[in-house]
């Protein structure tokens, strides 16, 4: 179990590297037009689907984390604290 969640941890994080990279070039929000007379601005995809990794990142990562004897669990308290603040 703990392979599995570690390597799906490590697969959640090279796509939100690469939707970093892509929200970084490409900015938050896109002008959107259903009708060439209307035109909103409107949040891009990749912010949506970077919002919901990390939300599921987190949530491995503390299954993860839980799997661990309770003194390796003192230790990644740092970890887990990051891993909050980048979840907000």
């Amino acid at each position: 179990m703990a392979e599995a969640l570690a390597e799906r941890i490590a697969f959640m994080r090279v796509i939100l590297e690469d939707l970093e990279q892509d929200i970084a070039s490409h900015g938050a929000t896109e002008e959107f037009s259903q009708t060439p007379a209307i035109v909103y601005v409107r949040e891009r995809p990749a912010v949506r689907i970077y919002n919901q990794v990390v939300k599921n990142f987190a949530a491995v990562s503390k299954q993860f984390v839980d799997l661990l004897p309770p003194y390796a669990k003192d230790q990644t308290d740092e970890l887990m604290e990051f891993v909050k603040r980048r979840a907000r």
